[in-house]
């Protein structure tokens, strides 16, 4: 079963690199507009049906304001998702060009450290630099 990230540090692409490596790999999530992005846009678009939701429990329209805030919350979860997927897919394509261009010495898909070796695929589990997906 695939699990849910809710956050960008709990990548698994991550879990071998040093900070200076991560720090390089997470420069596109670094930029001004994607963090505003990031977080105002799941929280716009989730606003709308918690207000109308709020609203509509404080005139006694209990079902209605539940289902409307079940469906805020909904967007919200949804778009914020959405956004971590795209920042692991981000984060996928520069940690493979950097490691097509040997500026990442470890294996993608198991961690070992390839600084000593010679060979085109990891000597640990067989995963090949000229490999399309980790």
């Amino acid at each position: 079963m695939m699990k849910l990230l809710w956050r960008i540090s709990d990548m698994p692409e991550l879990q071998h690199l040093t900070p200076k490596e991560k720090w390089e790999v997470m420069r596109p999530a670094r930029q001004p507009m994607f963090v505003v992005r990031m977080m105002m846009l799941p929280l716009t678009l989730g606003a709308v049906p918690l207000v109308i939701g709020a609203d509509s429990l404080h005139f006694g329209r209990t079902l209605e304001g539940v289902m409307w805030i079940i469906l805020g919350s909904m967007i919200v979860m949804g778009m914020r998702l959405l956004m971590v997927m795209q920042v692991r897919t981000q984060v996928q394509q520069v940690l493979l060009e950097a490691h097509q261009q040997g500026l990442i010495t470890i294996c993608l898909r198991c961690g070992f450290d390839l600084r000593g070796s010679d060979h085109g695929a990891c000597p640990e589990c067989g995963w090949g630099r000229l490999n399309k997906q980790p």
